[in-house]
């Protein structure tokens, strides 16, 4: 079955006119706003064509380097893009990308627009890198991320300036920024959105109360998750979800590359897989077991061990630091990873029987690929 790079092959040449916008289009942009356009596009007001800014050699000079959420397709993606009739006269502008900039925070933003009527505004997703991870984790805790902060103030300060027309989204934590920005908007510029896009992004902590503004907007609210969603299942969602169909297994279905595409639209089923909704009942009962306090906790905790284990230094040498930073927390600090894997672990084997079965036969995957990876290699397996 197709997914976006197919569907890209068949509307490549169809205008915005002759097919209008879609939720397949929204996707593209999403997964595009994990490129490094800073530098390139301007960070205030001035537009520039996707056609015209592929041209610039700045915008391919090794962006896996600067920037490692780039995925393998995304070369092929931005560039047919860029020539294609259908994209390569959007325009892009504010661009704004502030771990580039050397600030504490990964936050990331682009608008794109679409002749003098509409403009998507895309916020870009958790990055492979220990800052974002942790920046993202406080969303666990925190009545409000220091991403999510400037997600709102983005939109505030720059929406007057943007097409009528107004749409949000974004994959993983950012579609949570998108939702976050549209609920925190002023009301004149809340009129103006068309539709938010989450592309499986996770939701709101407990004491985020933004239960009536989103029950407002939720007509306008596209929240999609594979079936086997994971980090679509972190935290509280007020909004309905559309379970789509992704070719992938289990946190791999997290990658958009892998959702399946017919008819321009996402391929929706009826509900989650089992897994899916193993997912859902452990995360929420292990996120409820714990005290915000315990999260932060946990996650500095988590991020001290990994803190300096750049791709470098190999596994052995970072399961050795682990170690030893473990060793020197204090007792308290490690009662409170204690009785968070403690939490975790209950809430994995909680449940009704088949609940439990689910638990049992992911327990048993990764005793599995424990054995895979722990099995010395011979010379034979290597030819």
């Amino acid at each position: 079955m197709a997914n976006m790079l197919d569907y890209l092959e068949e509307v490549r040449d169809t205008s915005m006119a002759e097919l209008p916008f879609n939720e397949v289009d929204a996707l593209l942009f999403c997964q595009l706003t994990y490129w490094p356009f800073l530098g390139v596009i301007s960070a205030q007001g001035t537009r520039k064509a996707l056609g015209e800014a592929i041209q610039d050699p700045a915008l391919w000079q090794s962006p896996a380097q600067k920037h490692a959420a780039v995925h393998d397709l995304d070369y092929g993606l931005l560039e047919k893009m860029g020539k294609s009739r259908r994209f390569g006269g959007v325009l892009l502008s504010d661009c704004v990308d502030s771990a580039r900039n050397g600030e504490d925070v990964q936050f990331s933003a682009l608008a794109w627009h679409f002749g003098e009527e509409s403009t998507l505004v895309t916020f870009r997703g958790t990055e492979p890198t220990l800052k974002s991870w942790q920046e993202s984790a406080t969303m666990s805790y925190l009545p409000v991320a220091k991403s999510q902060e400037m997600a709102a103030i983005y939109l505030a300060e720059r929406g007057d300036h943007f097409n009528e027309k107004l749409y949000l989204g974004g994959h993983s934590k950012g579609g949570n920024l998108a939702l976050y920005a549209a609920v925190q908007a002023q009301e004149s510029l809340r009129r103006r959105l068309q539709f938010i896009y989450n592309m499986d992004g996770p939701g709101f902590n407990e004491s985020v109360r933004l239960d009536a503004p989103l029950r407002a907007l939720n007509p306008r609210i596209r929240t999609y998750v594979p079936q086997s969603s994971l980090v679509g299942m972190l935290l509280c969602h007020e909004e309905p979800a559309v379970v789509i169909k992704s070719r992938a297994v289990a946190i791999f279905q997290h990658a958009t590359y892998s959702w399946q595409v017919e008819d321009h639209h996402l391929v929706r089923l009826g509900e989650l897989s089992p897994m899916g909704q193993f997912h859902r009942r452990v995360m929420k009962r292990w996120l409820s077991a714990l005290s915000a306090e315990e999260k932060a906790e946990f996650i500095d905790n988590v991020a001290a061990i990994l803190q300096g284990s750049d791709e470098e230094v190999g596994f052995l040498q970072r399961m050795t630091r682990a170690r030893s930073v473990l060793q020197t927390m204090d007792p308290e600090e490690q009662e409170i990873l204690k009785k968070t894997l403690v939490a975790f672990k209950d809430a994995f084997f909680e449940g009704d029987e088949a609940q439990k079965e689910v638990g049992r036969r992911i327990a048993g995957m990764f005793q599995n690929l424990k054995k895979v990876i722990q099995k010395p290699l011979h010379r034979d397996s290597l030819r």
